[in-house]
């Protein structure tokens, strides 16, 4: 690129002095690039007559290309050097993670900033974990904390997990040891949500009446509005069940369950813009519900 930067120089001024000094280069390394470029294209790209050089036919042709290379290589440079425009960025969400907040979080990011490319991955915390851990995902988004030393754990939000049953159901509260007496609908045991459960009752001694397992949120939500049994969801999963009048939160009495949504990275990777945005509009929406 120097050398046909320094060939334009000296067509665009016929002279190899005129183009040092815009170059602010001496002119023998002038004229040397031009003698190497028409060796190297084995014909004459100008002609000499009293000092000033005149554009060959072949010239003209070579400068054709130049400009439209240095016109893609301005447009090039400055593409690179705004990194944050047409970044790709691979983020992994818990199944219970990408609802509410995300989704909302999300669908501002591409309502703000369309040249930004989010390429997202649902899957339970674990994988997630797993994936930010083998560089398959920049970013992930899970319930609990990383295990593993290499990642790092920062909280989002907190919230409430809540017993949820049928519209119609009878009764408004229930004490924690009553449950061992309902017919349960909760994520499947790899999940960390199941998880979270199982230690919580473990400690109240509590072994829970569990008919159905499920990966889907989705599936779990229709099954308990059609009284086929209670679940334990976070809050925010269930919110707009809850207020659409298709699940009863009720109050469970003699035990406390929260759950954290954290991001975590591996220690390695630089964070970048469009990870913070993505991060700090999750935060924002969890304020909001507040």
């Amino acid at each position: 690129m120097r050398k046909l930067r320094i060939f334009k120089e000296v067509a665009d001024t016929g002279s190899v002095s005129q183009a040092a000094k815009r170059l602010n280069m001496a002119q023998p390394a002038v004229s040397l690039a031009i003698k190497e470029l028409e060796e190297e294209y084995a014909c004459a790209l100008f002609e000499r007559l009293a000092r000033r050089f005149y554009i060959t036919q072949s010239g003209r042709v070579l400068l054709g290309h130049v400009n439209e290379l240095i016109r893609e290589y301005g447009a090039m440079e400055q593409e690179m050097k705004q990194p944050v425009r047409n970044q790709e960025i691979r983020v992994g969400v818990g199944v219970a993670s990408s609802h509410g907040r995300f989704i909302d979080a999300m669908k501002w990011i591409q309502e703000t900033q369309p040249q930004w490319y989010i390429r997202v991955n649902v899957h339970i915390s674990p994988v997630i974990q797993k994936m930010v851990l083998e560089n398959e995902a920049d970013v992930g988004i899970i319930e609990g904390q990383s295990s593993y030393p290499q990642l790092s754990t920062h909280t989002l939000f907190t919230e409430d997990v809540v017993l949820l049953g049928k519209m119609e159901t009878d009764f408004d509260q229930v004490h924690v040891t009553d449950l061992i007496r309902l017919p349960m609908i909760l994520r499947e045991a790899e999940s960390s949500n199941r998880a979270y459960i199982d230690e919580m009752m473990a400690q109240k001694g509590i072994h829970l009446n569990v008919i159905w397992s499920s990966s889907s949120i989705e599936i779990i939500k229709r099954a308990v509005s059609e009284g086929l049994g209670y679940t334990l969801l976070p809050r925010g999963v269930a919110k707009e069940n809850i207020q659409g009048g298709q699940l009863k939160v009720i109050k469970l009495n003699g035990i406390e369950l929260k759950r954290t949504v954290s991001w975590i990275m591996h220690r390695d990777k630089a964070m970048t813009v469009p990870i913070e945005t993505l991060l700090k509009r999750i935060e924002e929406n969890e304020n909001e519900d507040h």
